[in-house]
Formats: C-alpha cells, structure tokens, sequence
C-alpha cells in the first residue's frame, strides 16, 4: 500500500513540485521533457495560413535529431545574440540598410527589431 501511496504522490506532483524537480534532471532527461512538450504544443506555433512545407518539415526534423545526438552541438542564445548584434553593428545606418533582414539558421530577423540585454 505504501508503494502505491509513492506512485500516487508521483503521478500528482502540482505545477510548483515539477518545476522545483527540474533541475535535478540530467540534460538528457530535460531534453525528453522539451521534446515532449513540443510534442504536445506542436500545433500551437505552427500558423495554419502558412504551414511549413514538405522540405521546412524534412529540414526541421532532421536538425532536431541532430541536437538529440549531440545537445551540446547547438549555440546558446547569448552565441546566436552577439553574432546578430555584430552583423547588426557592421552594417550602414541609412534608412535603406533598416529594412534589410538577417538570415541566419532559417530564422529572418528584421533588423529594425531591437534585441534587448
């Protein structure tokens, strides 16, 4: 009966419990839990006027199976953030250069978007 109590209590951790476990998961175990989660929001993100097509769903599956190789292959968001603020900073002022986009890792980022510290 005590096993089963254990087995209950685990099953009904509040949103508070799970959070404050989190970091005592391996990268790996916190990487099942991003890609679950994923799993489970996958419809949220995606923009049903523009869906991703056969080759952006081929490309993204395979760059997530690559990270789930090697978690450490990826950049962390302050490598990705000095990277598009140097190219930010190496480019002309002028009003013409203000609406040119970067394009980097699939993503386009407008660059008259400000990136905040």
């Amino acid at each position: 009966m005590i096993a089963a109590k254990g087995l209950f209590n685990i099953l009904s951790m509040s949103k508070t419990e799970i959070l404050e476990e989190l970091p005592k998961l391996t990268k790996m175990e916190r990487q099942e839990i991003r890609l679950r989660l994923a799993e489970l929001d996958s419809d949220d993100w995606l923009d049903d006027e523009d869906p991703l097509t056969v080759h952006e769903k081929a490309l993204l599956e395979a760059r997530l199976a690559a990270y789930a190789k090697d978690l450490d292959a990826g950049s962390t968001w302050e490598e990705v953030e000095g990277r598009i603020r140097a190219r930010l900073s190496r480019q002309p002022n002028d009003n013409q250069a203000s609406n040119r986009q970067i394009r980097s890792g699939g993503v386009t980022i407008p660059k008259n978007i400000a990136i905040e510290n």
